[in-house]
């Protein structure tokens, strides 16, 4: 069984397109951490450029960690494609975790699928005549 869990391009770029950055603020017992992303949208490859920031201030001290991160999103068609393309059948596509979650209602899709019987996904070999070929 394969469980995926990949942002939906469309509703994403929408997203982040209104709303490029979060910042959230939260008092700990080390000081005040504020967490920050900032993401930038490459439409050419439908990927998310993100940025994080997370800085904890106790007194007069700062410490800042920052990070760089790619994020490639999918169509639900291209998700599809592939899937079925490595031979991957019985499909379910949500928009969470929770089944009653319709796939297109968030910026996620998950998706559940399981190869037939007796198949393994493996680099060009065929376990038996109901595997595909394509892998």
């Amino acid at each position: 069984m394969l469980v995926l869990d990949v942002r939906e391009w469309d509703a994403s770029a929408e997203r982040k397109a209104r709303e490029p950055v979060f910042r959230k603020r939260v008092s700990t017992d080390r000081g005040k951490l504020t967490f920050t992303s900032v993401t930038e949208l490459d439409p050419d490859h439908r990927r998310l450029l993100i940025s994080e920031e997370h800085a904890l201030v106790h007194e007069e001290h700062e410490r800042v960690r920052a990070y760089l991160f790619v994020m490639r999103c999918w169509t639900h068609g291209e998700l599809r494609s592939t899937l079925s393309r490595y031979g991957f059948q019985d499909v379910g596509y949500f928009g969470a975790y929770d089944p009653a979650v319709e796939a297109g209602v968030t910026d996620r899709i998950v998706a559940v699928a399981q190869l037939p019987a007796g198949c393994r996904l493996k680099t060009a070999a065929r376990v038996s005549d109901k595997c595909p070929t394509s892998y």
